[in-house]
């Protein structure tokens, strides 16, 4: 009887150990990969992190909230329609009769495909799929190809990011890559890196460009014509659309919008990145319309958050204020708003001293890893002295965007100042700052663009600064 319990003792133990030598589960908390939000043209999944099998690479699993893990093969991803035209991740097969659904596979080539699912089907598909080359994944209307899985399944698509342009040589069923430029098609999403701006594929990247004067004023000025010459002929690839919140602009007169809006769309469909301009001026301290600010930041990003083109400037020129009291607390309601919509643009943040007091921000910067200061400075006024303090700034590591610089004094007149304007250009070139230069306008003052009575750019009509302009925009 002894012996039977010693033999049955025996095997329990070495049922026991051989049970705690089976190989551990792997822990995939080690290799948690953390991705922002990821973009395929304009379909879009909140930002999520990621573990990333060992062996392959290929397959790799969402690590949830409750730390449940849902389990993608293959590189496959599945995404569906919403009613309001853009796309949500899904993690199951819930709802599919509902939705269209779409695989988005990247193959070992780089080449990201679009195949409609149905509901009975398996996630391999066999209906009719587009091609897509990844460095145009990210892309917005600047290519000439849909940024849509299926143009048909997309018309009622309200983001002007599904339309096409002439800025990108991709096509349907092209696996092409698009031709490298300085436009958007090619260098999709921007980010901050340190105080560069880079480009989705991680390489620096100046943006150089005009600004429009008052839109009250010279909308009229912001054509298609105009546009094109300013990319095709000097090389730029931003615009600047300065949209006054006061004298006469968008909180006088909500109608203003619609130029805003129809401006955007154009200049999204020439491949142009826009800088949309909250244009506080006279209305000196931005806080005071902070929920305007709101409203208006929501409807914009609500339509192109998206789209790669829109980099949001939310306060021109602050002075006479605080920076720690009025700049900063407002910048951080409205960028909460932003990024509710577009969780990875460019934000730029006006300073205090009508955009000169750059050091301001060292010690109580806006927790944002996208967000640049702004440094404006016109060369009849603002001299080393500013530059100093730029550098200063660039060395505690502040990125700087230089949204509005001229070549006349401070009040766009009072001469041009070429010698110290050409110190400021190589300075910008020198640390990679991007810029906009104001201004697109007939205006009769020296910091114009064009002549006055000219509408249309070309050589006959730039002023001595615009002559200027355009030899530092094409560089």
């Amino acid at each position: 009887m002894k012996k039977k319990f010693l033999v049955l003792v025996t095997l329990l133990l070495f049922v026991l150990t051989g049970c705690s030598k089976k190989e551990k589960e792997h822990d995939y908390s080690q290799d948690i990969d953390p991705y922002s939000t990821i973009f395929f043209q304009d379909m879009k999944y909140e930002s999520e992190d990621y573990v990333v099998d060992e062996k392959d690479n290929l397959s790799y699993e969402k690590k949830t909230s409750d730390d449940s893990k849902i389990k993608y093969d293959d590189n496959k991803e599945y995404y569906k329609k919403r009613s309001d035209g853009t796309y949500t991740k899904v993690s199951n097969e819930e709802d599919f009769e509902i939705y269209e659904i779409y695989t988005i596979t990247t193959t070992s080539s780089g080449v990201i495909t679009y195949e409609t699912v149905n509901s009975s089907s398996s996630s391999s598909g066999n209906s009719s799929s587009i091609s897509q080359n990844s460095n145009s994944s990210s892309s917005s209307s600047g290519s000439s190809s849909s940024s849509t899985p299926s143009s048909s399944s997309q018309s009622g698509n309200s983001n002007p990011s599904a339309g096409s342009s002439s800025g990108s040589s991709s096509s349907p069923g092209s696996t092409t890559p698009a031709k490298k430029s300085n436009l958007v098609s090619y260098n999709g999403w921007l980010k901050l890196s340190g105080t560069n701006i880079v480009n989705n594929k991680g390489e620096k990247f100046q943006l150089r460009g005009m600004s429009s004067h008052g839109l009250q004023w010279y909308g009229n000025l912001v054509t298609e014509q105009n546009i094109k010459v300013l990319r095709d002929e000097w090389g730029s690839n931003v615009f600047r659309l300065a949209m006054y919140t006061s004298e006469g602009g968008y909180l006088d007169n909500r109608s203003i919008y619609n130029v805003l809006e129809k401006d955007i769309d154009m200049l999204i469909k020439n491949d142009m990145y826009v800088i949309v301009d909250w244009h506080i001026l006279n209305d000196n301290n931005p806080s005071s319309h902070t929920n305007e600010a709101i409203e208006f930041f929501n409807k914009v990003s609500s339509k192109y958050g998206n789209t790669p083109n829109i980099i949001y400037e939310i306060c021109n020129e602050p002075h006479w204020v605080s920076w720690d009291n009025d700049i900063k607390p407002y910048a951080d309601k409205v960028i909460a708003t932003i990024r509710k919509n577009s969780p990875n643009s460019l934000i730029i943040v006006g300073t205090n001293t009508w955009s000169q007091d750059v050091l301001d921000p060292i010690n109580n910067r806006i927790n944002d890893k996208n967000v640049l200061y702004a440094l404006h400075f016109y060369s009849g006024t603002h001299t080393s002295w500013l530059r100093d303090r730029a550098d200063q700034a660039l060395a505690a590591g502040i990125p700087i965007f230089v949204s509005e610089w001229g070549t006349s004094s401070a009040d766009g007149n009072g001469g041009v100042f070429l010698d110290e304007a050409q110190k400021w250009v190589d300075w910008m070139k020198k640390n990679n700052i991007s810029w906009a230069s104001w201004s697109l306008s007939d205006k009769n003052e020296s910091s114009a663009l064009l002549k006055p009575g000219s509408s249309i750019i070309n050589d006959n009509n730039l002023t001595t600064s615009g002559n200027f302009v355009k030899k530092a925009i094409k560089g």
